[in-house]
Order: C-alpha cells, then structure tokens, then sequence
C-alpha cells in the first residue's frame, strides 16, 4: 500500500496543470471548479508513476467518483458537500386542486392548462412513479415543452426515478434542448453507475435528436476519442457511437475538425466554452 505522504498528484485546470501532494488535495474544503482534478501521480521520493488507484476513489473527481457520489452511492468526502445533488423541490401551491387535475388528464381529458410542470412536479415529489410515467407520456404526446426543465431538475436531484429512461426519451420527443447537462450527466450515470451500456447508447441518440446545443455536445464526446488520453475516459463504445448518432440526424462527427479542447474532467462541455464558440471554432 503506498504512502499517501509520498504521493504527488498532477492537478490538471482549465488554466494549467500544477502539482500538489495527496494530502493536501484530500484536505481541501472541496475540488473547486468541476474542471479540476487529479490526471496523474508519482512518488515523491522516487520520482516513478503512479497510477491514480493510489488516490481513494471518493477523492479521484473523475466521471465515476462524481457520478457515484451524485446517485447517493458514495459519500462526498468534502466538508462542502461537493458533488451531492440537491433535493428535489416538490412544493405545488395547491396540493389537492393538482390532484384532481391529474386525475382527470389521465382519465381522458386532453386540456392541460397552464400548470402542467406543477403536476408533474407533484407526481414526483410523491414518488408516484406509474402515473409519472404516464403523465409526462402524455404531456409529450401533447407537446406540452413546458415540463422539461422540471424533468431536468429532476433528473439532477437526490430524487431518483426508478425509469430514466423514460425520463431522458420524453426530454428528447420534447426537444428540450436546454437539456444537454442534464443528459451529459445522465449518460454518466447509466455508464458507471447503473452500469447499463444500452441506456448509454439511447442518451446518445436522445442528445442527436434534442436540439443544436445538445449535438454540439454529442460532437465533444464523438472527439474525446482523439483529444482525451489518460483513466477519465468514456469507455470506447462511446465516442463511436457519439459518431453513428450524429451521422443519423445530418451532423456526421467528421465534417466538424476536433478544434475544441475537450478536457474530459469536468461535467459538461459547456463549463468553458459556449456551444456557438464550439461550432465557431469548428
């Protein structure tokens, strides 16, 4: 087992790369900007290599620790609670009158109103996990755009629904395209913490077909294959797949020159460059 006191981690930021000693890392009152993280390590006192297994796994910052740590799979280590997802806000004004409303929309009735993110927060906040899968069916069907930021904060929360798939299909057949962090996240999630390369796959195909900003994000996956070296890696399906679905949808991957720097540590592409400067830039 290594010595912690002797082990030295590069630290990579958007800025620049610096050293700093494990120790020092794991005393910080969090990993600061989520660009910044732990890339490689060596012996202090033999100058060697290390792999970044030396650093316990809850303060490595890679895509799986953060991933685990925002599903509630593994604590935080930090004192500022750093990579914990916030709770979901459940609250809807009227309670009782929400109820009757979505009674009466999954019985039949096709008018929606003006309060359809309130029902489905509603939904949720219960944990209602059949009627919510039908409701946000419906509202899809009915083109009702307005739930998607709820959805997203609810994919994002500490309130985990049991289908995120289902989640993820309706942000897509609403082309939510403000949804590309949140499925960003989502692909994450399905990769190291469900384990599920399918449900991967079909977060890659939602991000195709969502919207300009959720593609320009696809293309920053579909280059990690040739700009990112090192552990914090999608698994190799992933960027080829990133490929096929931007070519079904018009966008193939080689027709835009891998320009963007595409850090690979932080949790979205957008974190330090806007999606028009990625395809300024392109």
């Amino acid at each position: 087992m290594t010595d912690q006191d002797d082990v030295i981690l590069v630290i990579r930021h958007s800025w620049a790369s610096f050293e700093m000693p494990l120790t020092e890392w794991m005393s910080r009152e969090g990993p600061g900007p989520r660009n910044a993280g732990p890339v490689s390590a060596r012996s202090r006192s033999t100058g060697e290599p290390l792999s970044l297994t030396v650093i316990p796994a809850a303060y490595r910052h890679d895509r799986e620790s953060r991933a685990l740590i925002a599903a509630g799979r593994m604590a935080s280590p930090w004192p500022d609670g750093s990579g914990e997802s916030p709770p979901f806000d459940g609250h809807v004004a009227d309670p009782a009158g929400a109820d009757r409303r979505i009674t009466a929309l999954l019985g039949g009735d096709t008018d929606f109103g003006d309060n359809a993110p309130e029902l489905v927060r509603r939904l949720a906040a219960g944990s209602r996990w059949p009627e919510f899968g039908t409701f946000i069916g419906l509202a899809a069907a009915a083109g009702r755009t307005e739930i998607g930021p709820v959805l997203c904060e609810l994919l994002d929360s500490s309130l985990h629904p049991p289908d995120r798939l289902h989640v993820v299909d309706v942000l897509a057949r609403l082309g939510h395209d403000e949804a590309g962090d949140t499925l960003w996240r989502q692909l994450s999630h399905f990769i190291h913490v469900d384990r599920d390369l399918g449900g991967a796959r079909r977060c890659l195909r939602a991000m195709a077909v969502t919207g300009r900003r959720c593609r320009a994000m696809l293309l920053v996956v579909a280059w990690e294959r040739l700009l990112v070296t090192g552990a914090d890696r999608w698994p190799a399906e992933i960027p080829r797949w990133a490929e096929e679905e931007l070519s079904s949808v018009g966008t193939p991957a080689g027709s835009f020159p891998p320009r963007v720097q595409c850090q690979g540590v932080g949790d979205s592409p957008t974190d330090d460059a806007s999606v028009d400067d990625i395809f300024r830039r392109a």
